[in-house]
């Protein structure tokens, strides 16, 4: 698990990259709106479980990086 606050410019959206489990990336829109982008599912379910602990006031959605 990597934590990283760094704003990355994907396209026409602008994410926060929170934290990195492998090829899985916890990011946070600039709406507010928190993913889980790419990774398989053992590195999903490691970032679930992240935010679950740390960062629980988030509700998680799921989408792949493009």
């Amino acid at each position: 698990m990597t934590m990283r606050m760094d704003w990355v410019r994907r396209s026409e959206e602008e994410v926060q990259v929170v934290a990195t489990f492998g090829a899985a990336r916890v990011v946070r829109l600039r709406g507010g709106r928190t993913e889980i982008r790419g990774g398989g599912r053992l590195e999903q379910a490691e970032a679930r479980e992240w935010a679950s602990m740390f960062c629980h006031e988030a509700l998680l959605g799921r989408r792949r990086w493009r």
